[in-house]
């Protein structure tokens, strides 16, 4: 995210809430960040589908009325409507922790709600489930 003033990236989480006048919204953040550090391998059978090629939120540009307006640009990436890529794909570090089987599939142009209405998703989770 940039403002005028500064470039905020995900480890200036303390510095954006503060220049938002929201020091409290980083002690929530701290709160919540320490139920998902490490995010290991759940060591069951697992598999990460997920939706690419449609273009999704990935940076935001701020004017001179941050924070108290929307952006004035909002740059795209990869991933499905509202997850990109990156985040999808973090299950991916798994693969080679984990010790159960171990899958994952992107699906183009799928967005996040048709994920669960995708014929070619809903085919390959059968194929999981029915072992097909």
């Amino acid at each position: 995210m940039t403002t005028p003033k500064r470039t905020y990236t995900a480890n200036d989480y303390q510095a954006l809430f503060n220049d938002m006048g929201y020091p409290q919204g980083f002690q929530i953040y701290s709160g919540i960040a320490s139920i998902n550090a490490g995010f290991s391998a759940p060591n069951v059978p697992t598999y990460c589908f997920y939706g690419t090629g449609v273009d999704t939120p990935e940076s935001f540009v701020y004017g001179s009325g941050f924070p108290d307006s929307a952006p004035s640009q909002v740059i795209n990436g990869d991933g499905d409507g509202v997850v990109n890529l990156r985040s999808s794909e973090v299950c991916l570090k798994w693969r080679t922790e984990q010790q159960q089987q171990f899958g994952s599939r992107g699906f183009p142009g799928i967005n996040h709600v048709k994920m669960v209405m995708s014929g070619d998703v809903l085919r390959a989770i059968d194929k999981v489930v029915l072992n097909v």
